[in-house]
């Protein structure tokens, strides 16, 4: 109880201390309505795999809406928001999934930058920093669409920063209790150079039927060039990245396992043409992917948010992973986006391919409104 007490007057803390930052006079406050994006995001990705891939051939075919409306307080420079709504999925020739969208939105300018607060569950895409596949593959980004915690954004003209907790699973027989404190951000020195990181703490404790757990760290410093304001070209940028796990079955090992990973991307892209190279080489990040918890059950995915493709084609302690993309991307019009994709993957050889389509139609786009 004493516990979740110092939780909870830790969590007032973190709020409460950013909302004193943005104390203004209240005789000027104006009520308005307010939504969110209303998209309808439809979602074709084909993988097929042989024997040799990590990662299993199946098909991600579906429909996700996002729809969320509310209110907007306006307290001088001030912006409260508080908007509800839903995050409906349908697979195709499967069944629909639901998730609520219910938050707090906080923005507040200060001196040179804003500071953002969301509170409650919101949609994935307000998280604005850059996690490579390592931490969230394709499908958990598409699949589990919200974030139920918190977030802080800190935002400037050149750089960007976030701190956020998302819960995932609360503790019962068969569920285990799930969280994690996620951190990301950049800042950019000039019009090509940028710095930054991406981290996440996953904390993948106890159920009913399993008592052990396991502590899942991951963190990325990473730089990048983009040399396209110096070109004619729409992409021309490279990047380069350290990815350092920390990972610990509590129940089963005395030390943490720390596998770690080098990363080089590079993409070039014009007349909404593109050309991807996304290669990593070292450890295996996924040690406890085909071990078996207390209750049984294989940790694989239900454990790792990352690709798959983190780990090394059979079971080796060092593994290059290479994936080869070629799309295009037009604008087709300013509430219409389009992209077809084809990934060629390597794990050590060839293991497979996917085929990519993506159409993003934003019904109400925001940044449409005066």
């Amino acid at each position: 109880m004493s516990l979740r007490l110092k939780t909870l007057s830790g969590s007032l803390l973190f709020l409460i201390v950013p909302l004193s930052l943005c104390a203004s006079s209240r005789d000027s406050l104006k009520l308005k309505f307010d939504y969110d994006d209303v998209a309808l995001d439809v979602r074709f990705d084909n993988r097929e795999y042989n024997e040799k891939a990590p990662d299993v051939s199946r098909t991600l075919f579906g429909l996700r809406l996002d729809a969320a409306l509310g209110l907007r307080i306006e307290d001088g420079d001030i912006r409260h928001r508080l908007i509800g709504g839903v995050s409906p999925l349908y697979e195709f020739g499967g069944s629909f999934k639901w998730q609520a969208v219910l938050y707090y939105e906080l923005s507040c300018p200060l001196k040179h930058s804003t500071l953002g607060i969301f509170a409650g569950a919101f949609q994935r895409s307000k998280s604005q920093a850059d996690y490579s596949p390592a931490f969230y593959s394709d499908y958990n980004r598409f699949y589990d669409n919200t974030i139920e915690g918190f977030q802080f954004n800190w935002k400037g003209r050149n750089f960007y920063y976030e701190l956020g907790l998302d819960w995932m699973g609360m503790y019962s027989q068969t569920v285990r209790e799930e969280f994690s404190v996620y951190s990301g951000g950049h800042h950019s020195f000039n019009r090509i150079l940028k710095v930054g990181y991406s981290a996440y703490l996953h904390h993948y404790a106890c159920s009913g039927e399993a008592e052990n757990v396991i502590d899942d760290i991951l963190a990325s410093p990473w730089v990048e060039a983009d040399f396209a304001s110096l070109t004619k070209i729409q992409t021309l940028r490279c990047n380069l990245a350290y990815l350092q796990a920390f990972q610990r079955d509590r129940g089963a090992d005395e030390s943490f396992r720390t596998p770690a990973k080098g990363r080089f991307l590079f993409e070039i892209r014009n007349w909404n043409v593109g050309l991807k190279n996304d290669l990593y080489f070292g450890a295996d990040m996924m040690p406890y992917y085909e071990c078996f918890g207390p209750d049984g059950k294989q940790y694989s995915s239900s454990l790792y948010m990352g690709d798959p493709m983190m780990r090394n084609a059979s079971g080796a302690e060092f593994g290059i992973f290479d994936r080869v993309s070629v799309y295009w991307q037009p604008r087709i019009a300013k509430i219409l986006d389009l992209k077809l994709q084809v990934d060629v993957d390597f794990n050590g050889t060839y293991v497979g391919t996917r085929q990519c389509i993506g159409v993003v139609y934003r019904i109400r786009d925001s940044r449409l409104r005066k």
